[in-house]
């Protein structure tokens, strides 16, 4: 899925960071980031 997506940003031209980890342990400083996306993973929220 990341690759697809990669693919399409460079095919227009667009300056996207992809990083894929646990929503736990993102590495990102706080407020360092304007889209959060999550994919097939209700079942594991409480």
């Amino acid at each position: 899925m990341l690759a697809a997506a990669r693919g399409l940003a460079a095919a227009g031209d667009l300056q996207i960071e992809w990083l894929e980890c646990s929503a736990e342990e993102t590495g990102l400083p706080s407020e360092s980031y304007d889209v959060v996306t999550a994919a097939q993973c209700w079942h594991w929220f409480d």
